[in-house]
């Protein structure tokens, strides 16, 4: 669902969260700001999100057959031209998993869950990531 937010509210949010410094070296030079403020509030955000568009959904369903394990949702790090430098690592989910439910909330965690497990299998994050 973060997908939905403005571009400087998707910074705010990600501001908390595992990937702020990537997301904060995409925004240099522009008027788009990420400080994190040490209040540890990235998964609430993610409730925040999904609870205030609750009303208008009846169904959150995910197909995951790949994660994008690093860079989400850009698939380079650097891009010169038609250039990526510091490829995103795409991770094929085996078996590929079909999840839904009424509750966005839930939906998301579970899906947040997964792609968290996913990541600390890669060696260079597995103690890396701080949620």
């Amino acid at each position: 669902m973060v997908g939905i937010l403005r571009d400087d509210s998707r910074m705010e949010f990600h501001a908390n969260g595992p990937y702020n410094y990537f997301i904060k070296n995409e925004a240099r030079g522009s008027s788009l700001k990420s400080v994190e403020d040490g209040s540890g509030t990235f998964i609430e955000k993610i409730v925040e999100i999904n609870d205030a568009i609750k009303e208008k959904l009846r169904l959150t369903l995910f197909v995951a057959t790949k994660a994008q394990a690093t860079f989400g949702p850009n698939q380079s790090e650097l891009k010169l031209g038609r250039f990526g430098f510091a490829r995103a690592k795409i991770i094929d989910l085996k078996p590929g998993m079909v999840f839904a439910s009424a509750d966005p909330v839930a939906v998301e965690s579970f899906a947040f869950a997964v792609l968290m497990g996913t990541i600390k299998k890669l060696p260079f994050f597995s103690s890396n990531i701080k949620i």
